[in-house]
């Protein structure tokens, strides 16, 4: 009989407890379902893209909701985990089907959606071969303890810019100074992105329209912006512009 491989061990990336860890799914199961009334199919294209020098990461062809990724404990896994999940579950289902057409209001459903947002990109920075990492812990540690991203962050909602995929991440610096990072991850019909700073105050950045439509900001709840930043994209071609 063969015999059964224990979990790996470490800090969990939120708590920071050590212990086992669980291994947990890049995007929630539920997420399939939706993506194959989007799209006709579970088992369209995927990519991951790290954009330091850009290039593609990985891309497969299983089913979405499969890839797991071993970085938090069980407490963190099954309590604010599993409630964030649950309460993002019809929002974000509603914004993969229908894009922009439905705006999520209320500012509890907003913060919700951006810390799922920003949860999704710590997660996924700790995939294998990733060497970008620019969520710090002490980034995690405040969305573990508050529920909430850092105040230092903005998150916005917009078309997503590869329909061809499921799903599109993508993290890097932002150029040119370094001042701080942008994750990406495109759903079904939409993109959500993540725009951090290493100062203790968001960078003072305008996210740009796609698609000839107006991102809708969703973190923090009054954003102060000066400038547009240039974003790297992700096409269809597998370029970033």
């Amino acid at each position: 009989m063969k015999a059964t491989k224990p979990p790996p061990t470490g800090p969990c990336i939120f708590c920071e407890v050590i212990g086992p860890l669980e291994g947990e799914h890049l995007l929630p199961a539920w997420t399939r379902g939706v993506l194959e009334e989007v799209l006709g199919s579970g088992y369209r294209r995927h990519r991951v893209f790290k954009t330091e020098n850009p290039r593609e990461m990985r891309r497969w062809h299983n089913p979405i909701a499969t890839h797991k990724v071993h970085c938090v404990c069980y407490d963190c896994n099954h309590r604010w985990m599993k409630s964030l999940e649950e309460r993002v579950k019809v929002p974000l289902g509603n914004l993969m089907r229908h894009g922009l057409q439905i705006i999520p209001a209320g500012d509890s459903v907003r913060r919700d959606l951006a810390a799922w947002a920003f949860k999704t990109a710590a997660v996924g920075q700790e995939m294998p071969d990733v060497d970008i990492k620019p969520i710090g812990l002490d980034a995690r540690r405040h969305l573990y303890r508050t529920g909430e991203p850092p105040p230092n962050v903005v998150a916005w909602v917009s078309p997503t810019p590869a329909p061809a995929f499921d799903v599109v991440i993508q993290s890097g610096l932002v150029e040119p100074f370094g001042h701080g990072y942008v994750s990406q991850l495109a759903i079904g019909r939409i993109c959500l992105s993540v725009f951090g700073s290493f100062a203790s105050s968001p960078l003072p950045y305008r996210p740009v329209s796609v698609l000839a439509v107006d991102p809708v900001v969703i973190w923090p709840r009054h954003a102060v912006w000066s400038q547009s930043p240039t974003l790297l994209v992700p096409t269809e071609s597998g370029r970033l512009k």
